[in-house]
């Protein structure tokens, strides 16, 4: 659809259209028209945010609220007016990637440092402005998180961190070519130092960590905007990047002054026009500043069928392959709620890999910014306003137009979004009386609206709804045994506004969930893989193997747990000459079903180890007009259907 053609008027306005994940809300479908004048733009800025809107238990979490956000301040401010203004609370939730919570670990802003507590850290008692916090936690890389904060208010962020991938020893006093996944890095003997500048030659570990722009953007370590050598702040736009760091008995080290190491990403598969010996500016993410800083430029090589970029760099760090975007069409939006302050709004792109971040002012206003003749999506939630909304944005180049810092900005188009406000649901998930850690639950309502949560070592969650509104509440759980337990219930949510994490609760109850084993069949078979165009072997024995609900599946992401490639529905593992078998449970929505094996420690095509096994998804679904429900058929009994799987 065409921008201008499709906006004859200088306005858009949306209401009550909730944001799951499905792939673009028609532009038509989702706004009614009107004519509202061009007004300001305030505070651009960038965010690795969320992803699409899916249907009810569909194996992703619920972007309610954005992710990293605009670098305008390093310390809260002090207030608009030269006085004291009124403290307020900001209250973040700290997830991983796949929509988990991040139970221990620590956040830092200024010169104080904030423990995280089963997922979420609040920050009390700051003054009116922007706070810019860094968030490290055992396991995953360290990320900056930015908020808002109202006086007399809580509102609310959210980060989501990326695992670290693979930790890998090293001796420091010989060489290393070390590779993970999509990234890699080659560095020289005695090329470390700790940080008095010494010397390190004993055994040093490498902490690797991967990032898939298809699959990772709301866990950027930051806002996609750069300070170029030139010393202008651009927004930029990725093809590929990872974070690379090196300890010693815990304590971080780093090459020394004059010595360099060369990393390696392998590049996006949709990073357009981009050739074998193509040269793309390399730009490192500096946690103090809150933005990436361009540094020196690498060059692009051909990997099979696919390209890697390649950059020696003088420390370690995240590390991206990007380019500035310089040419941007904008849109101011104005939030329609009663609660429409610190609201975060923001745009992700389709066919180009970056995300612009903004938050609604004291009037409930923001700007932000897109690149110019593509096509991205217009994102809105949080704060302490509801649910986030979506809408397609589809650019024309003709006109490009970026934001001011708080003036007028011409051509920007005015998008007006009807936020209803929100409430919440609580319970306690349990199995056979005891509390469940990590039980899926999935709170929905209407047709296709749901949010998603996942228990608390208590056995607690706390999902958001609307007010007043009759929800179902499901629950799902595989067990170490390697059966799946569902449990449901009907609530509804209260008629006044209300959020996870406020004491006391304002949230609705749904009381204790009690799992229990669905009905089941159950398949076995023989899993095999493709080794080239004429041959296949059998999965190696041991390999975990997966079932999937095929509603909401993504893919095989050996950065994330197999949880978050979707909904497991039964897991198992491959045993001699490559047989399985699983038990599944039986229902019109695990009809269609979505296997999957954990290749990450033993290969895939991609990865060019030498089993050059391809480890893929398979499909699978019951007959039309198929009835198991009286087979009673277990691979702990009989009865199994027959299933042969190949991955190719």
């Amino acid at each position: 659809m065409n921008w201008k053609s499709a906006m004859s008027f200088s306005s858009l306005s949306i209401s009550n259209v909730a944001l799951r994940r499905a792939r673009f809300v028609s532009l038509a479908a989702a706004l009614s028209v009107a004519v509202v004048g061009v007004g300001s733009c305030v505070d651009s800025g960038e965010d690795a945010g969320s992803n699409e809107p899916e249907p009810p238990d569909a194996g992703q979490p619920d972007p309610t609220d954005a992710g990293p956000e605009p670098t305008d301040a390093g310390q809260p401010d002090a207030g608009t007016d030269g006085g004291i203004s009124e403290l307020g609370d900001l209250l973040v939730d700290v997830l991983g990637v796949e929509g988990t919570p991040v139970l221990e670990g620590t956040m830092s802003v200024g010169g104080r440092i904030e423990p995280i507590v089963a997922g979420q850290v609040l920050l009390a008692g700051f003054p009116e402005g922007t706070l810019r916090g860094i968030v490290r936690a055992p396991g995953y890389a360290p990320a900056n998180v930015f908020g808002s904060v109202v006086g007399g208010r809580v509102l609310r962020s959210q980060v989501f961190l990326m695992p670290v991938g693979a930790s890998v020893e090293f001796a420091g006093d010989e060489d290393a070519n070390l590779r993970f996944a999509n990234i890699g890095v080659e560095v020289a003997a005695n090329s470390f130092v700790d940080s008095a500048g010494s010397a390190v030659t004993g055994t040093i570990t490498a902490h690797l960590t991967a990032f898939d722009p298809a699959l990772h953007m709301r866990a950027a370590p930051g806002p996609f905007q750069g300070l170029e050598i030139s010393g202008a702040m651009e927004m930029i736009e990725t093809f590929g990047m990872g974070e690379f760091t090196f300890e010693v008995d815990g304590a971080p080290v780093n090459l020394a002054s004059g010595t360099t190491a060369t990393v390696e990403v392998m590049l996006a598969p949709d990073g357009a026009g981009l050739n074998n010996g193509d040269q793309i500016p390399s730009w490192s993410y500096d946690l103090e500043s809150g933005h990436w800083v361009e540094e020196a430029l690498g060059i692009v090589r051909g990997f099979g069928e696919r390209l890697v970029w390649r950059a020696d760099v003088e420390h370690f760090s995240w590390w991206n392959a990007d380019q500035a975007v310089t040419q941007k069409e904008c849109l101011n939006v104005q939030i329609l709620a009663a609660e429409n302050v610190g609201v975060h709004i923001y745009t992700e792109g389709v066919d180009y890999n970056g995300i612009n971040f903004s938050r609604t002012d004291s009037f409930g206003e923001a700007c932000v910014e897109f690149k110019a003749g593509s096509t991205a999506q217009l994102f809105a939630g949080g704060g302490t306003a509801g649910f986030s909304y979506a809408i397609d944005i589809q650019g024309t180049g003709e006109d490009p137009a970026a934001c001011g810092n708080g003036s007028s900005a011409a051509g920007c188009a005015t998008v007006i979004i009807d936020l209803p406000p929100r409430n919440c649901v609580s319970g306690v998930v349990t199995q056979s009386g005891s509390p469940v850690d990590g039980a899926r639950v999935v709170v929905s309502w209407g047709t296709n609206d749901a949010s998603l949560s996942y228990t608390n070592p208590d056995g607690s969650f706390c999902s958001s709804a609307p007010v007043g509104t009759a929800v179902s509440v499901f629950a799902s759980f595989v067990d170490g045994t390697g059966s799946y337990l569902t449990a449901t219930r009907n609530a509804q949510s209260l008629t006044d506004p209300g959020q996870c994490g406020v004491v006391p609760s304002t949230c609705a109850s749904a009381g204790s969930l009690e799992l229990v084993v669905p009905p089941q069949y159950c398949l076995e078979g023989i899993t095999e893989s493709r080794v080239n165009a004429t041959t296949v072997d059998f999965v190696p024995t041991g390999t975990p193997v997966y079932a999937f609900r095929s509603l909401g599946f993504t893919e095989v992401d050996c950065a994330v747990q197999p949880a978050s490639w979707g909904s497991i529905i039964a897991r198992g593992t491959v045993g001699g000459g490559g047989r399985y078998c699983l038990n599944l449970p039986f229902g019109e929505d695990t009809r269609d079903v979505v296997f999957a094996v954990d290749s990450c420690d033993v290969g895939s095509c991609e990865t060019d180890l030498p089993q050059g096994l391809c480890f893929d998804s398979a499909a699978y679904s019951l007959a039309p007009g198929d009835d198991l429900t009286a087979r009673g058929g277990t691979c702990q009994t009989s009865g199994c259907l027959p299933n042969d799987i190949l991955f190719e």
